[in-house]
C-alpha cells in the first residue's frame, strides 16, 4: 500500500514486463466504504498533523500546533481495495513521468514504547527517544489538487462531469467521494522504528560540519 497509494494513483502510469500500464481509477465495493483519515499540512513550517479517523470531529480549521497558523482539515482515504488500470505495448524506451506528489510523514508513536535518553556533549546537549512503534503516513495529494473520485465507478473526474468508467461503460453519476464539497487525498499509515532526536547548542547556531559524525552515529 506505501507504493500503491503513489505509483497506482488514477493517472498514473508505470512500465512492467514490457507494457505500459495506466491507473484508471478506485475499486469501490457496493456496501462498503474507504476509510477516511484526518490531517492537516502546514506549509509554513511543514509541520504534518495526524488528526484521526473520519468523525472524531468536525472542525473544518485548526491551528497549527507548531507555528498556530490556521490550517485547513484535510482527509486521505486508504484504497483498501485496489484499482483498476489498463495496459498496452509500449511504444518507446521511455518511461513515462511520474505524475505522483506522495510525501512520508511523522504522525505519533505508542507513549509506552518511547525510551527517552540525554546526553551532554562539549557545547550541546541532544535528547533523543527511540520507538518501535512510530506510526509514519503516506499521503498522494495530487500535487495539491487531491481527487474528485466517481462514487459509483471510481474514476477520478472532473466535479460533476460525465466520464467512462475504468471498465470502459458510460457513467452519469455526478457523486463524488468528497468531505464537505472538497476532494480527498490518498494515503496510508504503517508502523515502523523511529529516532526523533533534539539538538541544543551553547552558542545557538548549528554547523553544517557536525551533521555529518551525528548521522553516522545513528546508523
Amino acid at each position: 500500500m506505501k507504493l500503491a497509494v503513489s505509483e497506482y494513483a488514477p493517472g498514473s502510469k508505470l512500465v512492467a514486463n514490457g507494457m505500459l500500464i495506466e491507473s484508471t481509477g478506485l475499486k469501490l465495493i457496493d456496501g462498503k466504504q474507504l476509510p477516511l483519515h484526518h490531517y492537516t499540512y502546514c506549509k509554513s513550517c511543514n509541520k504534518y498533523t495526524y488528526v484521526g479517523k473520519y468523525g472524531v470531529n468536525d472542525e473544518t480549521e485548526i491551528p497549527c500546533d507548531k507555528c498556530m497558523d490556521p490550517l485547513r482539515v484535510k482527509y486521505y482515504a486508504i484504497p483498501k481495495f485496489g484499482f483498476y488500470g489498463k495496459a498496452k505495448e509500449l511504444s518507446t524506451e521511455r518511461r513515462p513521468d511520474k505524475a505522483y506528489g506522495s510525501r512520508v510523514f511523522f504522525a505519533d508513536h505508542a507513549e509506552e514504547s518511547i525510551q527517552p535518553l540525554h546526553v551532554e556533549g562539549n557545547g550541546y546537549e541532544l535528547d533523543y527517544l527511540y520507538s518501535h512503534y512510530g506510526n509514519l503516513s503516506i499521503v498522494n495529494d495530487n500535487k495539491g489538487q487531491q481527487y474528485f473520485v466517481c462514487e459509483s465507478c471510481g474514476s477520478h473526474v472532473d466535479h460533476k462531469r460525465a466520464h467512462t468508467s475504468p471498465l470502459g461503460h458510460k457513467c452519469s453519476s455526478k457523486k463524488r467521494l468528497t468531505v464537505r464539497n472538497a476532494p480527498i487525498s490518498l494515503g496510508h499509515q504503517f508502523t515502523t522504528d523511529i529516532l526523533r532526536m533534539s539538538f541544543n547548542f551553547n552558542n545557538g547556531s548549528f554547523y553544517t560540519n557536525q551533521t555529518k559524525p551525528i548521522l553516522s552515529c545513528t546508523r
